[in-house]
């Protein structure tokens, strides 16, 4: 879209998306609009595979009103300047351990590393350390949920069944 818009150099504009007419809007004056709930609801709006894995059903994504900012203010909390340097922090000090443990192998798998990585400092930072027993389950249950989305229905399959986390 911010090639259109440039192109366009309009913050509205008219395309299509999967077949259908839509409108595109963009800027602080679009998003206050946006987030009105007299003119959008949450309600029904995410489609239901995203709510099978990404999202969750019942989450904040398909929620008006009240619910929604309570839930909302509650998830920005934890989203200041502080807690996501705790974030970053962690993050690095999981990877300068498993850094460590990649010196002495043969041959290091780069993204499933990675992906543990993310997974060990993100639950950690959410209050939800990860017992050594249970750490490639919960790897692969997040990854399955976030590349869900990825286009191909065997990767939907596995990221629906993965169990939510509260």
């Amino acid at each position: 879209m911010p090639s259109r818009r440039k192109e366009l150099d309009s913050d509205i504009f008219e395309t299509r998306l999967l077949g259908k007419k839509s409108l595109c809007i963009a800027g602080e004056e679009a998003a206050a609009v946006f987030y009105d709930n007299k003119y959008f609801n949450a309600k029904g709006a995410a489609p239901k595979p995203l709510k099978k894995t990404l999202l969750g059903e019942g989450g904040i994504h398909g929620r008006d009103g009240e619910d929604h900012h309570h839930q909302k203010r509650m998830f920005l909390s934890m989203m200041t300047p502080e807690r996501l340097e705790d974030m970053k922090r962690l993050a690095i000090e999981e990877l300068d351990r498993k850094a460590s443990q990649w010196e002495r192998m043969d041959q290091v798998l780069l993204l499933d590393e990675i992906e543990e990585v993310l997974a060990r400092s993100v639950m950690d930072w959410a209050g939800l350390p990860l017992k050594e027993s249970e750490v490639k389950t919960r790897t692969q249950e997040l990854v399955a949920m976030v590349d869900s989305f990825g286009g191909s229905l065997t990767r939907f399959k596995e990221g629906a069944t993965a169990p939510q986390q509260p």
